[in-house]
């Protein structure tokens, strides 16, 4: 049998049997041990849990960074879109691009993103099969916004090219509410803002669909194995 001799284990001889002893009452003696070093399970249980709820809050934090983005762009292009198409957040009237775009950036996504996190969670991290952590969900999170930007930028040019030809006109009540000449470029940020929330919710479901599908492509190659 090896043994040891001094140090902190104590004076004298120390054998292996003596050692396991030893920390065998120290785990009978200590309930409360193993719930504050955590067992496997549990560690396993909790990590599982944080990247749910990770990859819920990162895709809260990008869809409100594109509607900070894009509600910058758009309140530039027609201030009228958000102090007339859309009901008072401010308790004194605020006519500031900056202010208005950074409160109706968050107010008007961050549920998208809700919406978004919780199916994605799902199907990045429900059953038995190889499962997806959050890093690799940046890309295509990052990847979804900049289609949906794309394709709301041409949607508004679109609605703006439309409505200059009197195409596409703007309706009662708004039509009194906002000036003439204020129209076209309402009818912009309309098109723009309506491209937004119907490309990201398509190219949401396609992305909760595709990362579902890459977890049964990946059986058996373990977590990491699974392509972004």
């Amino acid at each position: 049998m090896r043994r040891w001799s001094g140090g902190i284990l104590g004076r004298g001889s120390f054998g292996r049997d003596e050692f396991q002893k030893y920390v065998n009452s120290i785990v009978r003696n200590s309930p409360n041990l193993l719930y504050s070093v955590g067992s496997p399970g549990n560690r396993e249980l909790r990590f599982a849990v944080l990247q749910s709820i990770a990859i819920v809050v990162l895709s809260i934090l990008a869809a409100v960074i594109y509607g900070i983005v894009h509600d910058q762009i758009t309140a530039r292009i027609c201030i009228e879109y958000f102090t007339i198409g859309h009901p008072p957040i401010f308790a004194a009237p605020v006519t500031s691009p900056t202010v208005i775009g950074f409160a109706w950036g968050v107010i008007a996504t961050w549920w998208v993103g809700l919406g978004l996190g919780i199916p994605l969670a799902v199907a990045a991290r429900a059953g038995r099969r190889p499962q997806r952590d959050v890093a690799s969900l940046v890309r295509p999170i990052a990847l979804l916004m900049v289609f949906t930007g794309v394709l709301a930028t041409v949607c508004g040019a679109i609605g703006y090219f439309a409505a200059s030809r009197g195409w596409i006109v703007l309706l009662e009540p708004l039509a009194s509410r906002v000036p003439v000449d204020k129209h076209v470029v309402f009818l912009t940020d309309l098109w723009a803002h309506s491209a937004s929330y119907l490309f990201g919710a398509l190219g949401g479901i396609v992305l909760i669909i595709r990362t579902w599908i890459s977890r049964r492509s990946a059986t058996g190659q373990g977590p990491k194995a699974i392509p972004n």
